[in-house]
C-alpha cells in the first residue's frame, strides 16, 4: 500500500554514497574539504534525477533535501572562506 515502504531504508544506487543526516561514509560532511562537498552534491543530484525518472519519488525528495544540506554547508564554507 501507499505506507509500505514508510520507515524503511530506500535501496541505494550502484556506487552510490550512503548519506543520512548530514553524515557522508560514516564522516561528518563539516570535515570534508569544500571541492569534496561540491562533488558530492553533484553526484547526489545525479541519483537524485535518476530516482525521480525511476519513479522512486520519496528516495528523490530524500536527496533533495540532503544536497540542500550539503549546498547551506558550501555557502557556510564560502562565508567563512573555507577552502
Amino acid at each position: 500500500g501507499r505506507n509500505a515502504s514508510r520507515g524503511r531504508r530506500a535501496q541505494g544506487e550502484p556506487g552510490g554514497r550512503a548519506v543520512s543526516a548530514g553524515v557522508v561514509e560514516g564522516r561528518d560532511v563539516k570535515s570534508m574539504p569544500r571541492a569534496e562537498l561540491a562533488d558530492l552534491v553533484t553526484e547526489l543530484t545525479d541519483q537524485m534525477m535518476n530516482a525521480a525518472r525511476n519513479l522512486q519519488f520519496e528516495l528523490a525528495a530524500r536527496l533533495r533535501d540532503e544536497i540542500a544540506d550539503l549546498k547551506k554547508e558550501l555557502r557556510g564554507m564560502d562565508a567563512a572562506g573555507l577552502q
